[in-house]
Order: C-alpha cells, then sequence, then structure tokens
C-alpha cells in the first residue's frame, strides 16, 4: 500500500510543477514573446 502512495505523491507532485510552469509561463508572457520561438514550443 505504501507504494502506491509513493506513487500518488510523485504524480501529484508532478501535476502542481506543470500546474506551475503553466502559471509561470502566462504571468511571464512578456519575456516568453522576446524569446525564439523554438524555445517557447518546446521543440
Amino acid at each position: 500500500m505504501s507504494r502506491v502512495i509513493k506513487y500518488g505523491v510523485i504524480s501529484l507532485i508532478l501535476l502542481l510543477a506543470v500546474v506551475f510552469f503553466k502559471f509561470s509561463s502566462v504571468y511571464m508572457a512578456d519575456s516568453v514573446d522576446s524569446l525564439p520561438t523554438g524555445w517557447n514550443t518546446g521543440c
């Protein structure tokens, strides 16, 4: 059961990290627009 809890915590942390990066990219839209589009799209 501890393994399931551990995977749940890891997935929750990853989800929070993705949400944080999405919000941070929205707040830093001005600086992101000045960067190359290749870095912005992640390609």
